[in-house]
């Protein structure tokens, strides 16, 4: 493979009944899976999963079960996006080693009892060549060797039940980083009565290792907080340096407080006035028009909600100092996918200066049909911040012949300053703008107008953020 690399970015069902696929066949046991890869070649470039000189395979030795995948069978031209027929039961491709939160034990059997996906060359025939000469990528998160096995194993104990440490660290500030993360993990414990606790990254920064475990309310929930480590290796033993940003640690449980309190109080207000309509404050429903909702309510649940999302890993800066323009408005309308198989949502938001925000879901959601709710002023000016960086109204128009007149491809649109421009997520219609900058965008989008609360999926992720297991060639 001449020393690429991919790494599993994102794994989701795509049906949930038995698979018929294109040719006809109809397979009781399978299900499909769709997968998206992050690959590049030798040199470091990044190259589509698609033009790797290889097969993809899902591997399963303790079954048997040897099957390629269907990308070019079922049609799917989408850049890292590859469909793989995987037996019904299976936990999925990217599960994540966790543990009980309260126990710290594990939850689910060693990686050595998943399967694997191959990326074997074309050219060798044999299974046997393949096995070989393949990159493995492993369905669950690829941990280097048995030292770090149970010293992930002895952490987890520790946090979860405040069992001696020394083993763990060599250092005073070793030991200190533990202490105070076993303190803020025994706060949670009591407080939120995590499920999980969950291993979500184990990474090389400036030549550093690091560790990054998430307590999180159930495996599809948002994480209650993170604990982010630094680590060192001394003769293959890994052992604690320091805890990374103990205040962003801290900041994550004060406002899992502050979102399950304001939350409850909102469920209390539905229980108490059955109105049969909603606002959606932010991702805090409450009862009737936004209108005629409890204002202190509403303001308690919109700024909460804008301090307490995760909106540095979308680039959005809630501490914006230029407000939005008095006419900026964005709409997003979610249009079919580029794949043959139509299971994302379709809705259009939009999003206003006023902080109204409408919403209209017309496929694969959970809310069908004319919405409200309302979002900040704060969040509607980092949005606006956001797009003037990207030069909205600046870069090259599309060619209009190019871009074909259909549903498939999201659509956003953005006014301010009295300028309007529409751009289509879509080859040949995305004009001066990359598909990854259109897909923040629309991230943001949803974040902004908390979208979640009326697009549930049918089918939940496996893990959509699991993006940090790198595999490398055997």
């Amino acid at each position: 493979m001449g020393g690429g690399r991919c790494r599993l970015t994102a794994a989701e069902p795509a049906l949930t009944e038995p698979v018929k696929t294109v040719a006809g066949r109809v397979a009781e046991d399978l299900h499909v899976v769709d997968a998206s890869f992050a690959c590049e070649d030798a040199e470091g470039a990044t190259i589509s999963v698609h033009k790797l000189p290889a097969q993809l395979s899902y591997v399963d030795e303790a079954r048997g079960v040897h099957t390629p995948s269907t990308r070019t069978k079922l049609g799917l031209r989408q850049r890292d996006h590859v469909l793989f027929e995987v037996p019904a039961g299976k936990d999925g491709l990217l599960r994540a080693r966790t543990y009980d939160a309260r126990t710290g034990e594990p939850t689910g059997p060693r990686e050595r009892r998943a399967a694997r996906l191959l990326v074997a060359p074309a050219a060798l025939n044999s299974r046997a060549e393949q096995a070989g000469a393949a990159i493995a990528i492993a369905p669950w998160p690829r941990l280097h060797d048995r030292a770090l096995d149970s010293f992930l194993d002895r952490l987890a104990h520790t946090l979860a039940t405040e069992a001696p440490f020394e083993t763990l660290s060599d250092s005073p500030e070793g030991h200190a980083a533990v202490a105070s993360a076993t303190e803020l993990y025994q706060r949670a414990l009591t407080k939120l009565a995590p499920k999980l606790l969950a291993v979500r990254a184990i990474e090389s920064r400036e030549g550093q290792p690091r560790l990054t475990l998430r307590l999180e309310a159930g495996s599809t929930s948002a994480p209650l907080a993170s604990f982010e480590f630094e680590l060192v290796v001394h003769d293959g033993e890994p052992t604690i340096v320091r805890l990374l940003d103990l205040t962003a640690t801290r900041n994550d449980l004060e406002c899992a407080l502050d979102l399950r309190d304001v939350r409850a109080r909102g469920e209390r207000a539905l229980s108490e006035q059955h109105t049969g309509t909603f606002c959606n404050a932010l991702g805090v429903a409450l009862p009737g028009s936004c209108s005629s909702a409890d204002q202190t309510l509403l303001r308690d649940a919109l700024r909460i909600g804008t301090r307490c999302g995760r909106d540095g890993e979308l680039g959005l800066d809630v501490h914006e100092p230029t407000p939005a323009a008095s006419d900026f408005e964005v709409r997003l309308h979610r249009g079919r996918g580029q794949g043959v198989l139509d299971s994302a949502p379709r809705y259009t938001v939009t999003l206003m200066r006023s902080g109204l925000v409408r919403f209209d879901g017309q496929h694969w959601v959970s809310a069908r049909g004319a919405h409200e709710g309302r979002t900040s002023q704060a969040l509607l000016s980092a949005l606006s911040g956001l797009v003037l960086r990207l030069g909205w109204f600046d870069r090259p128009a599309h060619d209009v012949a190019r871009c074909p007149n259909d549903e498939r491809g999201d659509s956003i649109s953005v006014r301010a300053a009295g300028r309007e421009r529409s751009v289509r997520d879509r080859e040949g219609c995305r004009g001066g703008f990359s598909a990854e900058e259109l897909a923040v965008l629309r991230r943001v989008i949803e974040r902004v107008g908390a979208v979640n609360v009326w697009t549930t999926p049918a089918l939940s992720p496996l893990e959509r953020d699991a993006e940090i297991w790198v595999v490398a060639a055997e």
